[in-house]
């Protein structure tokens, strides 16, 4: 599956066109070359140095996880060929979101009666 907004870009490109990400004389980039021009755009638009390609990965795993994602789909995606890595992405999703994900499969749920709507009325009362 392509994501929408991969394949809107893509629409631009002719039929049997073959697309390439290259750079100086139409070389390849490698993993290496790849993530070095990138921490060099991230440094020309003054961006922090937490800002990476690599953390931009992080990131969308972690909002995988966050949307329930299993550890299969995070290994395809990151392209890992172990679950231990992705199971740190499904490990520390947002408990509460996920809890009320949960809360709402059963057959009687009530969308204001919500774990994190539960979680602040306790916590207000604990005040």
């Amino acid at each position: 599956p392509i994501h929408p907004d991969l394949g809107a870009e893509l629409a631009y490109a002719r039929d049997g066109d073959v697309l390439y990400l290259t750079h100086g004389a139409g070389r390849p980039y490698t993993a290496e070359s790849l993530g070095n021009w990138f921490r060099d755009q991230c440094n020309a638009a003054g961006l922090p140095r937490h800002c990476s390609a690599h953390g931009l990965r992080k990131a969308a795993a972690t909002r995988m996880g966050e949307r329930g994602a299993t550890q299969l789909e995070l290994m395809s995606f990151l392209a890992h060929s172990s679950p231990k890595e992705a199971a740190t992405y499904t490990k520390n999703a947002a408990r509460p979101v996920l809890a009320d994900r949960a809360v709402d499969r059963l057959p009687s749920t009530k969308t204001e009666q919500n774990v994190s709507n539960l979680m602040k009325r306790l916590g207000k009362q604990e005040k």
